[in-house]
Formats: structure tokens, sequence, C-alpha cells
């Protein structure tokens, strides 16, 4: 019985197909692999960017926050001054990324609510049901009446369970004390104190982590929190009202102003990218701001624009 195999061309074609075959599954694999790695890439960078607006316009929003109406409140400092002004300008910090800005901002925090006892308080020392967290001489505001009546004074003793608004020292007084008496407070009330937050967008410190956006707050020592990864690039100009009608005229870079306290609004550009899978991208691209980008990266940049709630008067 004879026996019939494959030609020799019949192997070569069929081989040829096959590896055709391989060859395109392997360009698809390709496709699809590089495709996911740019879904996944354009999901991080607008997760990055989303976040990155969010927290921004939250911050700017509470700067120059005044704790009650700056027209009521009794301030007994020496000089009179105002910790929440200015409530925006432009900062260096130490660890932000060449070419870019940094902002701080002021404002108060709340510590919380207390409870005053042993009667009104009319004099210096407010005697309070729970312990406070101010240091001796530290800045504190006092607000009651759920606003209607508010003191600013630094605590002038050391006792946990009550705050001094009195002189102080002889030889260095912290407080004045007020010719009219000193405004009597009751019942609940909220402790505030100065806070100043710095906003920046850095490199990562270390080798494994990722850089950022990051702010410095004075109640956490001002160590550097990472607070948004990808953030690339942060640059600001600042409203800027120049007539006196409480209304922005111009934006102009911080070089421009030469009165914090007559900023009314801050102009934003973020640099946003995506902090995992590094080369999304074959080759290299080019940034929306005109910028070279040749790691591999997608960048986008977003403008953000907001008024501040509370400007100088």
């Amino acid at each position: 019985m004879s026996q019939q195999g494959f030609s020799i061309v019949e192997v070569t074609i069929a081989s040829a197909l096959g590896l055709l075959v391989v060859l395109m599954a392997t360009e698809l694999l390709g496709v699809v692999a590089q495709s996911h790695r740019l879904q996944s890439a354009q999901a991080d960078l607008d997760d990055n960017a989303r976040v990155a607006a969010r927290l921004l316009r939250r911050e700017l929003r509470m700067a120059g926050y005044p704790g009650c109406h700056p027209g009521i409140r009794r301030n007994l400092l020496p000089a009179g001054g105002q910790p929440e002004v200015p409530a925006l300008r432009a900062t260096a910090d130490s660890g932000q990324a060449p070419g870019t800005d940094a902002l701080a901002i002021r404002r108060f925090r709340s510590l919380g609510m207390g409870t005053i006892v042993a009667g009104p308080a009319t004099g210096p020392r407010i005697s309070l049901e729970q312990p406070h967290s101010v240091p001796s001489g530290g800045m504190v505001m006092v607000v009651a009446d759920s606003g209607a009546r508010c003191v600013l004074f630094r605590h002038a003793g050391a006792d946990v369970r009550a705050l001094d608004r009195g002189p102080g020292p002889d030889t260095a007084p912290r407080n004045r004390v007020p010719s009219s008496g000193y405004l009597e407070l009751k019942g609940r009330v909220e402790i505030l104190v100065p806070e100043r937050v710095v906003l920046a967008v850095g490199r990562a410190p270390q080798a494994g982590e990722s850089g950022g956006l990051y702010r410095r707050r004075r109640s956490a020592g001002d160590r550097r929190e990472w607070l948004v990864p990808g953030i690339d690039g942060l640059a600001a100009r600042y409203g800027r009202d120049t007539d006196g009608d409480q209304r922005v005229d111009a934006y102009m870079p911080a070089i421009g102003i030469d009165d914090w306290r007559a900023v009314r609004a801050v102009s934003l550009q973020l640099t946003a990218t995506h902090a995992a899978s590094p080369r999304a991208l074959a080759g290299a691209m080019s940034r929306e701001d005109g910028g070279p980008a040749g790691d591999g990266r997608l960048y986008r940049a977003l403008d953000i624009r907001v008024a501040l709630r509370n400007p100088t008067p």
C-alpha cells in the first residue's frame, strides 16, 4: 500500500502561513497591551488632576478665614495684629520643584468647642470644662454666642483648663487691658488658633516615593504631607484689585504684586501626569503647554481660577 506525505512546497507554504498567524497575533497582543496602558494612564491622569483641583480649591476658599466677623472682634493684641492677613501670598519652599510656584495661605482653624464654667467670664481668666491645647503665649480666639461675640488674644497663662487674656508679664505684656472692661463670655464657645498652610509641587525625596502636590501645615509641625501624586507643575497668577472696588482688575505673577492684601483671586495652571505605568507611550510626545516630554508619559495642563471668599477688607 503506497503512502503519501506533504511536499516541500506544501510544508513551506504551511510554515509561512503559521508564522504569519503568529506574527499577527503577537502584533495584536502588543496593540491590546498598548491600549490597556493608555487607558490605565489616562484614568490615572484624570484622577490626579481632579483630586488636585478639588484640594486646591478647598484650601484656597479657606484662605483668610477670620473665625468671626472682623468688625465685631475684640483684638487684645498689643499691635492689633491680624494673623489671617494677608490671606494668600507667594512663598518659597525648600522642597518645591524648580520652575514651579508655591502658595502660602493664612487662616484660623478650629480646635473644637468648649464650655465655660464657674459662671460668666468677665475678667481675664476664661475657665473651661475640659483641657485645651493652646500653648502659653500662643494666639487664640474665643467665639461665643454663635459668632456674635469673639475676642483675640495671646494665652498669658499656663493652665490647660483656662485661657488667660490678661496682660501677662510686666516686662513684655502679651495683651492690652481693654479700657471698657473685658468682654463677657459664657456657655459654649469655639476655640480657634491661627494656621499657615503652604501648597507646592515637589519631587520625590527618596527612590520609590511619588512626588506631586504637597502641603506643609504649621499645626502638623511643618512637615511635608504628600497629597496627590502625578502633579508635575504649578504656576500661579494673582488677581489684584488696583482701584479699591473689591474686584479683580488684572492677573499678574508674584513679582507684580506690591500689596498682597489687594489680592482677590488666584489663577493656577497645573501640569498633571500619571504616577503608575511610567511609559504609557511607545515614543515621545509634547506637552499641551508646548514643553518637551520625552519620557513616554501623558501630560495635561489644567487651568483653575478661584476667588478668595475672605479677602482682606
